[in-house]
């Protein structure tokens, strides 16, 4: 049977089954609690799987320590306005920081919302993902970004979802697209990758029609779910609960991709 609805958390549990965080549920009422707000449900579960997880040392999203280290967009801004005091004390054009020098913080949501900062890419730390804490009320909120070189007051869209966000994530871990953690530590549990294009081919890659596939694996391709990628086109994720088989869909310039990995018992 394939599932297609396929959460985040649920994906870190079929790599690992395993491993289970430790304190997860209380370092996530302990954020709650001293920021007085309740996080989005899907957050809360996938916290509760992919706290301090090893799969995601590297990953855009951080949960690395054994505390939610999740910070406010606004606290950001006042660190930047702390580091800036005496060159701005000195003269230095105060630029787009201006409205929020010379205006309290209660009405600094005329110039942008609070976002609850939930990472950055891992590499470099020029881009922060976020959710309106206007947001939060929702079940599955949007993710949107900000990216060093834009304005302090420029967040864009980068998921239509939280979920998406949080799935893509994982699977950028499982694929290696920018580190290869989790790929190591797959390999030293047994998982296998089998990789099929329906463009090219390699001594890892083989060469197939991807309708016959689908077939073959009984896979529809009408239930995927698409979600949207920052490095291809779409990518997709469901799982074969009696083969204990992950298949990963890549379709990037029109170019499709199928990984599926496998684990013997």
């Amino acid at each position: 049977m394939i599932k297609y609805d396929i959460s985040a958390g649920e994906l870190l549990k079929i790599f690992d089954k395993d491993y289970e965080p430790k304190n997860a549920k209380k370092a996530i009422k302990q954020f709650e609690d001293k920021n007085k707000l309740i996080l989005p449900s899907c957050l809360r579960e996938f916290l509760e799987a992919a706290l301090c997880h090893p799969f995601l040392e590297t990953a855009d999203i951080w949960v690395r320590e054994k505390d939610i280290e999740y910070c406010f967009w606004y606290d950001i801004i006042q660190e930047i306005l702390d580091s800036k005091a005496e060159d701005f004390e000195n003269g230095d054009d105060e630029g787009e920081f201006s409205d929020f020098l010379h205006n309290p913080r209660e009405k600094w949501g005329e110039f942008v919302p609070d976002y609850l900062v939930l990472g950055s890419d891992y590499g470099a730390g020029v881009v922060f993902f976020g959710i309106k804490i206007d947001d939060m009320t929702k079940e599955n909120p949007p993710v949107y970004f900000n990216h060093e070189a834009n304005p302090v007051t420029q967040w864009n869209q980068v998921h239509k979802t939280l979920s998406d966000y949080l799935l893509t994530t994982v699977c950028d871990a499982v694929l290696g697209e920018y580190y290869d953690t989790a790929l190591w530590i797959m390999m030293e549990d047994g998982w296998k990758c089998k990789t099929y294009s329906d463009t090219y081919e390699d001594d890892d890659i083989e060469l197939v029609i991807f309708e016959q596939l689908m077939k073959e694996y009984g896979i529809e391709t009408e239930k995927l779910h698409k979600m949207d990628s920052e490095w291809a086109d779409w990518i997709a994720c469901c799982y074969n609960q009696e083969k204990h088989e992950v298949y990963l869909f890549i379709s990037e310039d029109s170019q499709m991709e199928v990984r599926i990995y496998s684990k013997a018992e």
